[in-house]
Parts: C-alpha cells; structure tokens; sequence
C-alpha cells in the first residue's frame, strides 16, 4: 500500500485593512515551507519514508466579515487564498523494481474558509 501526504507551514505578513469593524480585507507576502512525503509498507510492515521538502515564496489575499459590528459579542466568516504555487515530488515507488507514481508538479495554493465566535474585551 501506498500512501502520499503533505504539510504546508507558512508566515505571512497582512497589510489590512477594516471598514468599520465589520469588513476586513488584507493581503500580504508569505513564505511557506511545503513537505510531501511517501510512507509504503511492505508485507514485513517495515516503513520506508521519503521527504521532498522546498521552501516557496508566494502571497495571501484574506477577507473577514464580523457581525454584529462594533458589539462585544460577534460571529466571524474568514476565507483566505494562499498562492503557494508548484512544486516537483516523486517519483513514490511501493516497488522498489519500479516507479508507480513518476516525478509530478503538485500545485500547493489553496483557499481556506473558517469562521467562529468571538468577544471583545
């Protein structure tokens, strides 16, 4: 069996801007370190991991809306989108005798939605 899995870690710097404590939308720089990496296991269960790492330079655009507006209990909605941009991983081999998934370009940019409630103090 083969399995393939990712982390991404990123900073990001936003320069924002908020209209009335209601809308907020920034955007910014970021660096994200992006990790993908293979883990087969063989019928004598042994584990074979193997790590692409690379370090990539992109930008995040965020948008929040709270409601109610200036009161000191709220609801929050956020989205982000996060260009992260390509990156080459691979080849994964559950075969050590042959490649079953060859080098690939994986695009790593995403959008993220989350919302919560909050308080002011």
């Amino acid at each position: 069996i083969l399995y393939i899995d990712y982390t991404i870690f990123n900073i990001s710097p936003i320069f924002s801007y908020n209209y009335y404590d209601f809308v907020r939308i920034g955007i910014g720089p970021s660096l994200y370190f992006t990790k993908a990496w293979e883990s087969s296991y063989s019928p004598s269960m042994e584990s074979v991991d193997v790590e692409y790492e690379h370090t990539k330079v992109g930008f995040l655009i965020d948008f929040g809306l709270r409601i109610p507006k200036k009161s000191r209990f709220f609801f929050e909605l956020n989205t982000q989108y996060r260009y992260v941009g390509g990156a080459e991983i691979g080849p994964f081999n559950e075969n050590p005798y042959r490649d079953d998934l060859p080098k690939t370009e994986v695009s790593y940019s995403h959008f993220l939605i989350s919302f919560g409630f909050g308080i002011r103090i």
